[in-house]
């Protein structure tokens, strides 16, 4: 039996496209991540297992790479069907069992953040309408049988897997690797054709600090270029063949962007919104605001960690100048 991870695309409703979700085929099958919630997915998920002459009534695990609604939407259609053992990182946990609940956090976060990072009324109201329209696709409940966390190991179909916590395009995310077969199960950490959208994100319930989504992202990307890899396994596109040239790739266009911001800033206090207009351009900005503006926030979190830009909050608005680094080297 070839317990390699098979891949089974499945559409979503998302502008990304299609997902892949993998099975690992054995006495008891194992699905890392689900699908969204809609019927085309469920259909596509029958009929990607049959072709290995697996139901999803026959499913007994069920792996969740990330709490995004395209990687874990019909999880609990899933366990109804097949009685699965779910496993996912715990700060995936809000979203899984009490989506409502954690949608609602989640949304005043993100209309605060954006609102500081100086983003026009209109905009923050289009936003909010495009992300409620998400919560059309939320999940029925899901119950987790375990947590898993860094450096645990799962034997899968009897293959022993070692989890490893990569923040940043999630707070959450996973990747799952078989230092056997030299393989890794990436999800969206790291993909084929775009760049992973390290976005702003609150943070866990009970903590105060935002995380540092893109400073957490690059370190999880220069940990897993560590790991002697054969091919890694996308959640979107094509199978990986040398992750560790694609992952330089990945930190250079980050680095690049930096400097770019970097050379914005000067003593003028700016908006995060007006530095996303200078580096987007307005009609891109316009039309995802919120990406545009989380890939702008995380680049100044790198910048002023450096102290090479400084922030200051002036009538509820972030302003950010040049930091005491950057004005030292113009000296």
């Amino acid at each position: 039996m070839n317990h390699r991870p098979h891949r089974l695309v499945v559409p979503t409703p998302y502008p990304v496209g299609p997902v892949n979700l993998y099975l690992i085929p054995g006495d008891e099958p194992v699905l890392i991540d689900a699908g969204p919630g809609t019927d085309e997915a469920w259909v596509a998920l029958g009929e990607g297992l049959a072709a290995y002459n697996v139901r999803i009534s026959e499913l007994r695990h069920l792996i969740i790479t990330h709490a995004h609604l395209d990687h874990y939407g019909q999880a609990g259609r899933i366990v109804a069907e097949s009685g699965a053992r779910v496993y996912t990182h715990p700060y995936n946990a809000p979203l899984l069992t009490d989506f409502p609940r954690e949608w609602e956090r989640i949304m005043r976060f993100y209309g605060d953040v954006m609102r500081k990072a100086g983003v026009p009324a209109q905009l923050l109201g289009r936003m909010g309408q495009n992300m409620q329209r998400n919560q059309q696709l939320s999940t029925q409940p899901v119950p987790i049988a375990r947590f898993v966390n860094d450096g645990d190991r799962l034997d899968l179909c009897g293959s022993p897997w070692e989890v490893l916590h990569t923040p940043g395009h999630a707070l959450g995310a996973i990747c799952l690797y078989q230092s056997q077969n030299q393989e890794l199960v990436t999800a969206d950490h790291l993909l084929p054709k775009v760049n992973s959208n390290p976005v702003v994100e609150p943070p866990p319930e009970g903590e105060s600090e935002r995380p540092r989504a893109l400073v957490d992202y690059l370190r999880s990307l220069q940990r897993i270029a560590k790991l002697e890899v054969r091919t890694a396994f996308p959640g979107h596109g094509d199978p990986i063949s040398n992750p560790r040239v694609l992952i330089e790739r990945r930190v250079r266009y980050r680095q690049r962007r930096t400097k770019q911001i970097q050379a914005l800033l000067t003593d003028r206090g700016q908006t995060v919104y007006q530095l996303a207009q200078q580096v987007f351009g307005p009609e891109i900005v316009q039309d995802q605001s919120f990406l545009t503006v989380s890939e702008v926030i995380g680049q100044l979190d790198i910048l002023e960690m450096k102290g090479l830009a400084s922030m200051s909050e002036e009538n509820d608005t972030w302003m950010y100048r040049a930091g005491p680094e950057l004005r030292e080297n113009h000296e």
